[in-house]
Formats: structure tokens, sequence, C-alpha cells
């Protein structure tokens, strides 16, 4: 296996790992690790259009437009008229996200924990740097 391969199945694996313990995390709330980032960045950004979630989750449109449609569905967002741009739409948390949100990051602490005390500080922020030239070098092409 040369370098290339074994690195792509290294961070693969890493990001499955850490998507099924979300998963794992939050079944009793019937949330998916995928609709808890659309949950998160609504809550750290505000109601934003699906196309701005799509850039901010780092995900695809149809994939954001699925999960909007389903959590719509589950009563945790609901699209409504963007105040500035007649033609757009955008995606905002219910009353019951919100307050379900607590909950929701206290049943994902123990993985976020898991992960971030295999490293100290310096580690961290190298990875980091790492995962954002890695990006970077694939946003390009």
């Amino acid at each position: 296996m040369n370098q290339e391969h074994e690195l792509a199945m290294a961070l693969r694996c890493a990001y499955w790992g850490l998507h099924r313990k979300t998963d794992a995390s939050l079944e009793a709330y019937k949330v998916s690790a995928h609709q808890y980032v659309i949950l998160e960045l609504l809550s750290l950004y505000g109601p934003s259009k699906q196309s701005e979630l799509v850039k901010l989750a780092s995900s695809d449109p149809n994939t954001i437009r699925a999960m909007v449609v389903t959590m719509s569905k589950q009563g945790l967002v609901q699209r409504v008229k963007h105040p500035t741009d007649g033609r757009a739409w955008q995606v905002q948390m219910t009353d019951a996200a919100r307050e379900l949100m607590p909950e929701l990051r206290e049943r994902t602490q123990d993985v976020r924990n898991r992960y971030v005390n295999v490293m100290d500080d310096e580690e961290r922020a190298r990875l980091m740097h790492l995962l954002q030239k890695f990006r970077d070098a694939l946003e390009d092409g």
C-alpha cells in the first residue's frame, strides 16, 4: 500500500470512527451525527441559507437538502423566507431543537473527550494545521 492510500484510509477510518461513536451517543434522541453537525452550525451561526450550510458543513447540496427535510419532519428545523433575499429560504432551529441542544452536547461530550485527550495542546494545534493544509489542497482542484 502506498503512502497516499495509507493516509486516505487513516483519515477515513478516523472520520468514520468519530461518526459511529457520535451516532451511537445520540441514538436515544433519534438524531444522527450529520444532523448534530447541522444543529451545531445553526446554533453557532444562526439561521442560514441551505447553500451556506453546504459550505459550513463541507457537504453537498443533496445531502444538506435531505437532512433539512428529515429534520423538518422531526421538528428540529424549519425553513423560512430569507429576510433580505426574497428568492431564498433559510434554515433555522426550532425552539424544541434549541432546548434539546444542551442534552445533545452532553451526550456527545465523551466522544469529544476521547479524541481530544489523546493529544496534548501542541499535537492538537499541529493536527489542526495539517488538516487545514489537507483541506486547502483538495479545495484547489
